[in-house]
């Protein structure tokens, strides 16, 4: 139905109707289709192409997953279900709180999904299972072959983690102080000089903020992206958290507190020499 929406506001837009009375026509808000005139329709963009563009590609997406096997997500989960039933020692229900605490490592959901009740319970009787022995063995052993089905494992976790500590922001933005005419009542000021009576347009410095296209940057490390009264507020995932991770993963403190930066810097290198790509590693050697 929106796709009609915009083809039927183009045919609008191409008669002479405004913007102002497109958007009361088709109850959308002013600022949404003065952008679809920008991006779209001055640009000489047809909708129905587009409509159809999309649906095809759809189309293609959903015959493709029809024909083409489990993700890996699903295989893991399949994998997990299957092993869990060689498991003699559990109960059916300890089965099924396993199978569920391994998928999203929830336990409370986990104990709710297999014994209901309420979330306050499920909190308490969810962590006395985890105590159990048993439990923890079939968890452990479940969560690797999760891990070796989804190709994840210790190495992917810090590597993740070093990016998000060492992510840098002009990765994801680009900003610059720069000259704009002032403006004052939508007509640009202009300044005269008393001796010679030419006029000089005043200006004033604003900081401008520009999005990198989404193509170029890695999505996996942004926590969000808000859009307010102040502009556009990019937040990358929190990097506290991944150095202290880091901190403890690659033994930066001794058991005194001090840093022992010597060990902090052999471990430190070994792994990144271990994970880094040849070409990423050839980078890191050039100073790039």
């Amino acid at each position: 139905m929106a796709d009609n929406i915009w083809i039927l506001a183009q045919r609008d837009h191409d008669a002479g109707m405004s913007v102002e009375a497109i958007a009361k026509k088709y109850d959308l808000k002013r600022d949404t289709v003065q952008k679809r005139k920008q991006r779209v329709w001055d640009k000489g963009i047809c909708e129905e192409d587009r409509t159809s563009r999309t649906k095809d590609k759809s189309k293609r997406t959903q015959d493709k997953k029809g024909v083409s096997a489990l993700s890996p997500a699903e295989k893991a989960h399949k994998a997990v279900c299957e092993a869990v039933e060689a498991n003699t020692e559990l109960s059916d229900a300890h089965k099924d709180f396993c199978v569920h605490y391994v998928k999203n490592l929830n336990a409370p959901a986990a104990y709710i999904r297999v014994y209901g009740g309420t979330l306050r319970n499920a909190y308490s009787r969810s962590h006395d299972l985890l105590k159990s022995v048993k439990i923890q063995s079939e968890i452990a052993r479940l969560r690797a072959i999760k891990n070796t089905i989804l190709g994840f494992g210790e190495h992917d976790l810090v590597e993740m983690h070093l990016r998000i500590a060492f992510a840098d922001i002009t990765d994801y933005v680009e900003f610059e102080n720069k000259e704009i005419p002032l403006i004052a009542n939508g007509n640009i000021v202009y300044e005269e000089c008393e001796d010679t009576g030419k006029r000089t347009a005043l200006k004033k410095a604003i900081n401008e903020l520009r999005l990198k296209h989404s193509d170029s940057v890695d999505g996996t490390l942004i926590a969000s992206i808000t859009e307010g009264r102040e502009g556009v507020n990019v937040k990358l995932a929190d990097r506290h958290k991944s150095l202290e991770f880091l901190a403890k993963y690659f033994g930066a403190f001794d058991k005194e507190g001090d840093a022992d930066t010597a060990t902090l810097e052999t471990k430190f290198t070994k792994f990144v020499e271990a994970i880094l790509e040849p070409k990423e590693r050839h980078k890191a050697e050039q100073g790039e």
